[in-house]
């Protein structure tokens, strides 16, 4: 009898773990890029390692695009400060979620531009807003965004560049296609109550993870590619980029879809890996 009690009570605890979403509690490894002087994940941007590896080497081709004057090449990349800063962080820490995804929201530093005035934020916070981007709002949630950025970005015919589209859209796409990864967004709101960070893992300085990687990549590419360029040794020109994204992507990977050759998603997460934990442990979050 007193057996088939304890299943009764079981059973009702398992009922009422299912309603208030216990079940759904689990860790997670995640990545995070900023500015050296900002700590803690409270609205900011998340990624596991793959969605890391495609936002980071997406941002390789920053300086190609962006001196270029190429228009609206992807929401914040040249003036991102999580891209641009000249003292990013790139850091790993293990999250405890215990509720449902929700909507992921575009977590960025507020500035003094016009993208920002409509949300009446604090220039030097950060701030997460939802919705598409012609009709954006700030984010209510308590629970943690998510995105699968291959569904998103990948699968949209809108998303898909066209024949004689600038070669970034092209690598955007099919980075985005063969990479993919998840993207979370970390709502002040929900911080210890629908999530919590459970400890910092590493911290590396991002300049560090970006050439180690430069270096990988050139391994794995042709290296007549990047002997030709008239000057070898700039790492922003637009024939350096373009060897850089043919190592990962193909010869075509700037001009077709779904390129057949090239280095596979796994190999590009693998890469980008190898150089994160290649570079030394910067200590405790300031």
């Amino acid at each position: 009898m007193a057996t088939q009690a304890a299943c009764l009570l079981s059973l009702i605890w398992l009922v009422k773990g299912v309603e208030i979403g216990l079940l759904s509690r689990r860790n997670i490894t995640m990545y995070h890029v900023n500015p050296a002087n900002y700590s803690g994940l409270a609205n900011k941007n998340t990624a596991d390692a793959a969605g890391d590896a495609t936002f980071d080497i997406y941002g390789l081709a920053a300086p190609s695009i962006c001196h270029n004057g190429s228009s609206k090449p992807f929401p914040g990349l040249c003036d991102n400060p999580e891209q641009a800063a000249p003292d990013l962080v790139t850091t790993k820490v293990l999250v405890e979620v215990y509720s449902n995804f929700s909507e992921y929201g575009r977590c960025n530093i507020c500035r003094d531009i016009p993208a920002f005035k409509e949300f009446n934020c604090t220039v030097g916070e950060y701030i997460c807003t939802c919705g598409d981007f012609t009709n954006p709002y700030v984010c209510n949630s308590t629970e943690v965004g998510f995105e699968d950025i291959r569904k998103v970005f990948g699968s949209s015919e809108s998303a898909k560049p066209k024949p004689g589209d600038d070669v970034w859209k092209f690598w955007l796409y099919n980075l985005i296609n063969r990479t993919g990864g998840y993207w979370y967004s970390m709502p002040s709101k929900g911080e210890n109550r629908t999530w919590r960070q459970l400890s910092v893992i590493k911290r590396i300085n991002t300049t560090c993870q970006h050439e180690r990687l430069e270096k990988l990549i050139v391994q794995k590419g042709d290296k007549s590619c990047f002997q030709n360029c008239p000057n070898p040794s700039n790492h922003t020109t637009d024939c350096y980029i373009n060897c850089l994204f043919q190592a990962l992507l193909g010869k075509d990977g700037g001009y077709v879809l779904d390129p057949a050759d090239g280095l596979s998603g796994q190999q590009i997460s693998t890469l980008w890996l190898e150089a994160f934990e290649s570079c030394p442990d910067m200590g405790p979050e300031l």
